[in-house]
């Protein structure tokens, strides 16, 4: 009789990451067994093959019978229910917001840690490779941000946190990116590796906008714009005697500001064209306002906000009817429509 033996392999170091169970693996599809093709489910979900077959057979003989069961067949046959798809968008809103928070923390950890704590701080969210190595004294971390995250596979994401570094005995704080990969499981999140510097996103080149024209100071729709703006950021006047009625915007909620100073005014409309003093009603006028909020009404400069509204006409005078999250760009994108709520964030028109 032959024995065998199963030669034990070396041992190996166990991994201090936590182990991720496996992807859950979708089941194959199979037959339906006699007992469920007889059950009151199954004759359900057969329902729609047996109505479409009586169909067919309706349509050829109403072919025979007359013109008019024709009619009726076509009728038949296209009320059988029509094939669904089984894709469904997986929502990952909360395995993102759970990688992030995780990458951000793990960054500006692994950038505190020195060669004493290193081992201490590490455990549990990465399993640290044989040869690396920490300072004897750690910078400061801190405000991680995320700048970047992708989706990859096997629930693997890639995720790129902004970090404030200040070096050891140094006052000098630098923004620095670094790259990290996250690997997810319900309930168990761990670093695959440790983060690598990457370079800080290029600034792109600011796009132009579609106000032509300034409007001037003496015409009325300043003074609506110069009035809503005063009640909207610092408490003036009631806020809907300067809106179209249906429009709801509410004044920001502590008043930010004791003042604010309009300083331009541009329009959408022609250059060295001025719009009607007095429109006729429902005509529009997209602006983009640059004023100034100031702290107290003796303070001669303060900070430049800037809101891009649309006015309407309605009884021969200019009124706020949108407050817009975004100014009108040049190519025709931009200006999504939106009142603004209490925080000032934009709010659907009502309609």
């Amino acid at each position: 009789m032959t024995v065998l033996l199963r030669r034990e392999s070396a041992p190996t170091r166990r991994s201090r990451r936590p182990k991720l169970p496996p992807p859950r693996r979708r089941q194959s599809a199979r037959h339906a067994t006699q007992d469920e093709f007889e059950s009151p489910v199954g004759q359900w979900t057969n329902g729609s093959n047996l109505k479409t077959k009586a169909a067919t057979a309706g349509l050829i003989l109403a072919l025979v019978l007359s013109p008019a069961g024709v009619v009726v067949g076509l009728a038949a046959a296209s009320s059988g229910s029509a094939p669904t798809s089984d894709t469904a968008v997986a929502d990952t809103r909360g395995e993102q917001a759970a990688v992030e928070e995780f990458a951000a923390r793990f960054v500006t950890t692994w950038l505190s840690a020195n060669a004493d704590n290193a081992d201490k701080l590490l455990t549990g969210m990465i399993d640290i490779p044989d040869g690396a190595e920490f300072p004897t004294v750690a910078p400061r971390a801190t405000n991680p941000t995320v700048a970047n995250v992708e989706q990859l596979d096997g629930g693997v994401w890639s995720v790129t946190v902004a970090v404030t570094v200040t070096a050891a005995g140094s006052d000098q704080a630098v923004l620095r990116f670094f790259a990290v990969p996250i690997e997810y499981a319900p309930g168990q999140l761990a670093a695959i590796a440790l983060p690598s510097p990457v370079a800080a996103p290029t600034m792109a080149e600011a796009p132009s906008l579609s106000y032509q024209s300034d409007l001037s100071s003496n015409h009325p729709a300043w003074r609506t714009v110069s009035g809503f703006m005063g009640a909207l950021l610092a408490g003036g006047d009631d806020i809907t005697r300067y809106l179209t009625p249906g429009t709801h915007v509410a004044p920001v909620v502590p008043v930010p500001f004791a003042q604010v100073r309009i300083n331009q005014i541009a329009t959408q409309a022609e250059a060295g064209v001025e719009p009607p003093r007095t429109p006729a009603d429902g005509q529009h006028l997209a602006v983009l306002v640059t004023a100034v909020g100031l702290s107290t009404t003796t303070d001669a400069s303060g900070i430049t906000v800037q809101y891009a509204l649309v006015l309407t006409g309605r009884d021969g005078r200019w009124e706020v009817t949108e407050v817009e999250a975004s100014p009108h760009l040049e190519d025709g994108s931009g200006g999504v429509a939106g009142g603004s709520s209490s925080d000032g964030s934009p709010v659907e028109e009502e309609q």
